[in-house]
Order: C-alpha cells, then sequence, then structure tokens
C-alpha cells in the first residue's frame, strides 16, 4: 500500500516535471499552458475540469490570471473530477468520462469532443482569441474577444430578453447590455447540445462587434443628386403638409442625448413632422445593416419599397434593423417620415457583413482582464441549461399563487379603480391571484419618494388589507429607481454622489405633466443599493 502510494506520488511529480517542460502545468482539476511569446496578448491558458460535461477556459496576459471575483458564477471551488491528461506532438488532451478536450500549446486553439472524439464545437484556427489593450473611463483594460468555428445548419438560441424578432441568431449581431424591456444574459445553447456561458457583465456583443456607424459614413445625396446630405423638409403640422423650412443633412441621430434638441429654430418637436429624402451610395458591395431606432409615428422607405412602418410610445424606443444588399457606385433612393411628438428618431449603418462572421460564433466584451468561459454540454438542451444552472446558482421556486394569473395594465390611477378591478375578477368568476400596481400613485411632483399621492390613494394599508383578507389577492408595486430633482430621496442620494449627473446637467424634462428634471441611482454602489432598499421599505 505504501509502495504503491510513494509509486503514484513520483509519477505525479515526474508528470508535472514533464508537462512543465512541454509548457503546461497539471493543476487541481485541469492544465495550465504557457503559450509561446509570439506577439500575442495572450500568453496564459487555463482549462479547468468542473464535472464531467462543464469545461472552463480561461485566457490571460503575462501577467497573470485575474483574481476579481466573478458576478455571474459564485462558487470558487469545485469537487474533484475524474480526467486524464496526456500529450501527443503539440496537442495536449484533457479528458473525463464525457468530454474531450484538446489543446495546441502552440496557437492555444481549444477544441471540445465528445467521448467518442466526435467534434461539437472547435476555436477558430489559432485559437479565435482576441486581447486588445484599451482605455475605457480613465482605466487601463483589454477589450476581448473569442471566435468560434460553426458549420451549416448550426442554430443559436438565449441570449436573454430581446425586442427583435429573431428566434435563431446565428448570422445575427446583438448588443448585450441592460436597458429598459431588455435583458441581457450571456449564455446561448447550440442545437449542436452545447452552451457557451460567457463570464463577463461590462457591455459584451454578439456576432461582429463592430459598431453602428452615422449615415455620414456612407455617401448621401439629396432628392437632385447633389452630394453632401439627404434633403431634410421640416413641417409645422403632424401631416407633413404645412412646410417650415428645407435644409440638408447627412446625419440621423435624434435618439441621442448630446443632438437631441438639435432641431432648426422654429420647429415645434411637439406638434410637428419630419421628411428625409434622397440617395445613398456605397463603396464597397455587400449586405449593409441599417439600425432604424424610433418611437412615436415612423416609416422607413429603402429603395422605393417601405421597410418599416412603426408606432412606438415614447418612453419605450426601439429599433428595427433593415438588411438590404448593395452594389457599390449604385445609388438608391431613401426616405424617412416622422411625427417626432417628443419623441426619438436614429438611423446608421454598419458596413458589409463579414463572411468570416457569418460562419462563427463570436462573443466580444468591451472591459475585461482575462477571457473566460465555460463550455457545458448535455445529451439534451434541458441537461445544457442543468449545466448551467450548476454554475449560477438554483433560482428559487416562486410560491403557488404566483403561479396563477397576474392582472396588470398601465397603471390604476387610484384606490377605488384599483379595488374595483378586483372586485370585477371575482364578480365573474375569473380567478385572479396578483394585482400590480405600475408607476406613478405617487404625487406628481414626488416620483422616487416613494409615497402614494393621498388624493387618489387615501389609505393603502385599508386597500392592501382589504385585498389580502375580503378579495383573497396578493398585489406588488412596481419601484422605479428614478428620482425627481428636489424629492427628498434625491437629496439622499446626492449628498453621497450616488447619481448619474448627465440628465441633470442637460436639464432634460420627462412627460409627466409639465416635465420634470430626473436622473437615477448608481446600482453598482453597494452603499448606493442599500440606500434603495432602505427607502422602499
Amino acid at each position: 500500500m505504501i509502495a504503491s502510494t510513494l509509486q503514484k506520488r513520483l509519477f505525479l511529480i515526474l508528470f508535472v516535471i514533464a508537462g512543465s517542460l512541454s509548457g503546461y502545468q497539471v493543476v487541481d482539476n485541469g492544465v495550465v499552458v504557457e503559450l509561446p511569446d509570439a506577439g500575442q496578448t495572450i500568453r496564459l491558458l487555463q482549462v479547468q475540469v468542473i464535472d464531467e460535461e462543464i469545461i472552463r477556459v480561461v485566457a490571460a496576459p503575462k501577467t497573470g490570471f485575474s483574481a476579481r471575483a466573478s458576478l455571474i458564477v459564485e462558487k470558487t471551488s469545485w469537487p474533484p473530477t475524474a480526467h486524464q491528461i496526456s500529450q501527443q506532438g503539440e496537442i495536449i488532451e484533457l479528458s473525463t468520462a464525457a468530454l474531450k478536450v484538446k489543446i495546441s500549446e502552440k496557437t492555444g486553439q481549444i477544441g471540445f469532443y465528445d467521448a467518442h472524439g466526435r467534434p461539437i464545437l472547435l476555436e477558430e484556427k489559432n485559437g479565435g482569441k482576441t486581447m486588445m489593450p484599451a482605455v475605457v473611463m480613465d482605466e487601463p483594460t483589454f477589450h476581448i474577444e473569442q471566435r468560434f468555428s460553426s458549420p451549416l445548419g448550426e442554430a443559436f438560441y438565449g441570449l436573454g430578453q430581446h425586442q427583435y424578432d429573431w428566434m435563431n441568431y446565428r448570422g445575427k449581431d446583438l448588443d448585450l447590455y441592460q436597458i429598459n424591456i431588455i435583458a441581457a444574459v450571456p449564455f446561448l445553447v447550440s442545437n449542436r447540445h452545447y452552451g457557451i456561458l460567457w463570464d463577463n457583465n461590462s457591455r459584451s456583443k454578439f456576432g461582429d462587434p463592430a459598431d453602428f456607424l452615422p449615415l455620414s459614413s456612407l455617401k448621401l445625396y439629396d432628392e437632385q443628386q447633389t452630394p453632401g446630405g439627404l434633403r431634410v423638409d421640416y413641417f409645422q403640422d403632424s401631416e407633413l403638409k404645412t412646410l417650415l423650412l428645407t435644409q440638408k443633412e447627412s446625419v440621423i441621430a435624434h435618439d441621442n442625448l448630446e443632438v437631441w434638441d438639435n432641431y432648426p429654430s422654429g420647429f415645434d418637436k411637439n406638434r410637428g413632422s419630419i421628411r428625409w429624402s434622397g440617395f445613398i451610395e456605397c463603396e464597397r458591395s455587400g449586405y449593409y445593416n441599417f439600425r432604424f431606432y424610433s418611437s412615436h409615428y415612423a416609416k422607413f422607405w429603402f429603395d422605393d419599397e417601405l421597410k418599416v412602418d412603426s408606432w412606438r410610445v415614447n418612453w419605450m424606443p426601439w429599433a428595427r434593423i433593415v438588411r438590404v444588399k448593395l452594389q457599390a457606385g449604385r445609388r438608391y433612393p431613401i426616405k424617412i417620415e416622422w411625427t417626432p411628438n417628443g419623441g426619438y428618431l436614429g438611423l446608421t449603418a454598419k458596413r458589409p457583413e463579414k463572411e468570416s462572421y457569418q460562419n462563427s460564433l463570436s462573443l466580444y466584451s468591451e472591459v475585461a482582464d482575462q477571457i473566460d468561459y465555460y463550455f457545458i454540454h448535455g445529451s439534451t438542451l434541458d441537461q445544457v441549461i442543468a449545466g448551467y444552472r450548476n454554475l449560477t446558482g438554483q433560482a428559487p421556486m416562486m410560491p403557488k399563487w404566483a403561479m396563477g394569473l397576474w392582472q396588470c395594465r398601465q397603471r390604476y390611477q387610484s384606490q377605488e379603480e384599483l379595488i374595483n378591478v378586483v372586485k370585477e375578477f371575482r364578480q365573474r368568476d375569473i380567478p385572479l391571484d396578483n394585482i400590480v400596481q405600475d408607476w406613478f400613485y405617487w404625487p406628481e411632483d414626488k416620483w422616487g419618494d416613494h409615497d402614494f399621492d393621498a388624493q387618489r390613494f387615501p389609505d393603502p394599508a385599508g386597500m392592501v388589507e382589504q385585498l389580502h383578507h375580503e378579495l383573497n389577492t396578493h398585489i406588488m408595486i412596481s419601484v422605479w429607481p428614478k428620482f425627481y430633482v428636489g424629492t427628498h430621496n434625491y437629496a439622499a442620494f446626492q449628498e453621497q454622489g450616488w447619481l448619474y449627473p448627465r440628465n441633470v446637467e442637460k436639464q432634460e424634462r420627462d412627460w409627466v405633466g409639465r416635465g420634470y428634471v430626473s436622473t437615477f441611482y448608481d446600482p453598482y454602489s453597494e452603499g448606493a443599493r442599500d440606500l434603495f432598499w432602505r427607502q422602499i421599505n
């Protein structure tokens, strides 16, 4: 027994020494590979076995792996999983009962295979990894990207809750950031029975990470084919009838706070309407994507075809992606008609699609210490999702009443209205478990103080008591992290420096009543989160 143990320890020591001489080291649950200096930022790779079906990959600069705690995966240690490590030529192979992971110690390319050696997912040639030194908000960091090869017929799903009419994200470009009506989740699944959890909480992108550019990035002409911009007609009415003035413009950017009110003198954005018309020309042939971001009434024609006919409320603008094939040197007619009503509109363009991104899986983040992702395999997508839950934690099961019908509308304007709605459900024998009191239950000029308007909601405690005991209904109240200047809670955050100042500096007013200047608190500050929790309680 003792001899056997000594033999095993001696073998492990010799194996580690051999691994070190070969450019890799055996570590707990995996290997660390030191890549050759080929002028690349990435010099270190760690491949870690989480369990038989989950592998973590970390790529870092020569300064070492980051000690920064993940905000996505809470666990920092995992039970040992049986695995083997071997090497043949430049390829290091790490195997579990379900997977084989092959790592090139020359390029850092990693491939994931099933237990029979059939490929599941392969990083692109030379590893597909990019780390570009950058400075963001005056801090040194890296822009990172990881690309994988994707065979024809592969489909990608997930990535959170988005407003485009896409189910399969293959060949699409998607910005992963949180905003009203958008919930970004850096996790995707493939119909090839795997998932990728991208462990980065900065602004990230799926697909081609290139930004959309102003319309001026293309050649623009007015209706007379004169270069320099589109013709823009400003009308005094909302029907595009009473012309105020005409001028030439090369950008459409009324979605940007910096230029949102950059209208000509005399134009009333709440009563008027606008028409852009002219021609667009590109220098390179290919498929172009236009991002048409709008609220209120807006129409977009391209090459004499109506591409977008949209109405959205002004507090919930969003974009449509229009994909068109353009031929270099040809001029295409373009027209936009918009009734602002104080809303938003922007049109930007992305240069021709790159074929390499159409046939790959790519993830990018603008702020990172290292590339960090988890490969999750399963014989079914349910098993892949189970692996995701194993990494990120189990979601608690909601109580039974929360599984029933929730009644919610834009808002209930008074205590009486809310109670009467619930009574109507009961009188009609329609099952109801929860009613939601949305925004504006506070006095008009007190957004952020979380107080009920005493005139419209004279007895909030009595209302809740009646709902619970007389009408057997739960109630949920929407809380908003928005604060009007001059409110008590605004002052409490302002004193600590926990408010975003830009909207206040710009003196932008919202749409409530006469319009009020407001801003939001910084939820990335732990103290600010604690204060907000105390305020809403």
